[in-house]
């Protein structure tokens, strides 16, 4: 049900003000709302939140979280057709000490560029390896956490699990080889599906729909109520797999897990974010017209190089790696917006193989699960100027 102009959305005082101006909305459903960011790190940076008051990731409705992964990569895709970033950073802070600073949970979706990364993570703030602690999970304490995990969830447990904490028809769950904290687990769907814009949207939706679930389980069973939830959509933002993955990361007692920290912010003209909102707005309504006739839209596009599908073995189409894919903003966009950094292509390796993935990732140091990512991915040369600190 959209918020009627002029009556209480139910959300006053919770969020700021400025959110619930109609002239940032980019997009809403009946559960859902996406805005233009009042600050934002880079053009197209966007807010997604529940129209439901939510104030933790534990006490949210799984139905609004997929809801908001139904919406998220329409919305990314309408971004990056708009301002030509391919890459994305997304994160969502549950908790204090995780830094949720509104009694709301939301999503940021931040695009980032390979010559001026919008923002950077610290995945070990702690600094444990350089103090020599070793956190790699054994079998042993891998199994410990499964089998506690889903007693807590009311499921049955064998040793054949192994990693695997949770499978369904669409996605896998798992933990992470060499955690950033105790319980980081991933959460991938079945199907390739290298950039959120390939991602067959239920299966995102059925990926988030599970977050509610483990974090009440982990808190349960492990008392910890601080999150992270980190998307790393395309190299530039450090994705290191050709393959989606969404991080949960719980928060310690001593202090966050990870440190998400913008570089810079912007202040965009009010012509600017107009014309932003108009274009964003534009090109989600084409996209909601041409589903609901049940036309192909226009082919997604990936930040991952790779050859054109064959039809019928991705839904969501691809792009040839041939295609040329500018990053120059929209013309209504100011000026300001077509510097050289913003232009700048980042120029990735172009094969004519199957998809890539970059080698040396924390998250899948063990061979790749058969429930979960492809198996036998290529390795491609590290990034310049990567962050050796930064799992995908």
């Amino acid at each position: 049900m959209s918020w009627p102009a002029g009556k209480a959305t139910g959300l006053e005082g919770i969020v700021p003000d400025v959110w619930l101006r109609r002239e940032r909305w980019l997009r809403e459903t009946d559960q859902v709302m996406v805005i233009l960011h009042p600050e934002p790190t880079a053009l197209g940076h966007c807010i997604i939140f529940p129209k439901k008051h939510s104030p933790r990731m534990e006490e949210c409705d799984p139905n609004l979280l997929s809801a908001v992964g139904m919406v998220m990569p329409e919305v990314k895709r309408a971004i990056r057709l708009i301002t030509g970033y391919r890459d994305y950073g997304i994160i969502l802070r549950s908790g204090k000490t995780a830094g949720q600073n509104l009694d709301h949970i939301y999503f940021e979706l931040v695009p980032t560029i390979h010559t001026k990364p919008a923002f950077s993570i610290n995945w070990d703030p702690n600094n444990r390896k350089g103090k020599g602690q070793n956190d790699a999970m054994t079998k042993k304490a891998t199994h410990s956490l499964v089998s506690m995990l889903r007693r807590e969830m009311g499921l049955h447990h064998f040793d054949g699990f192994g990693c695997v904490l949770l499978e369904t028809e669409r996605i896998t769950v798992e933990f992470v080889d060499v955690p950033t904290s105790t319980g980081h687990m991933i959460i991938s769907p079945k199907e390739i599906s290298p950039d959120l814009e390939d991602c067959d949207p239920v299966d995102f939706a059925a990926c988030l729909f599970q977050l509610p679930k483990l974090t009440r389980s982990l808190r349960r069973s492990m008392n910890l109520e601080n999150f992270f939830v980190i998307i790393l959509n395309g190299p530039a933002a450090g994705q290191k797999l050709a393959h989606l993955a969404i991080q949960l990361v719980p928060c310690s007692g001593r202090g966050p897990s990870v440190i998400f920290e913008q570089h810079f912010f912007l202040k965009p003209s009010t012509q600017t974010e107009r014309n932003m909102v108009h274009a964003i707005k534009q090109i989600l309504g084409q996209e909601i017209v041409t589903l609901a006739l049940g036309q192909i839209s226009a082919s997604r596009e990936s930040a991952w190089s790779r050859p054109i599908s064959r039809e019928g073995t991705n839904p969501a189409g691809t792009a040839s790696p041939a295609l040329i894919r500018a990053r120059s903003p929209h013309p209504s966009i100011d000026t300001w917006a077509m510097s050289a950094d913003t232009q700048a292509i980042f120029k990735r390796p172009d094969s004519q193989g199957s998809m890539h993935s970059f080698s040396g990732s924390h998250v899948s140091s063990r061979p790749p699960s058969r429930l979960a990512t492809p198996g036998s991915l290529p390795s491609l040369p590290s990034l310049p100027n990567s962050r050796s600190n930064t799992p995908g």
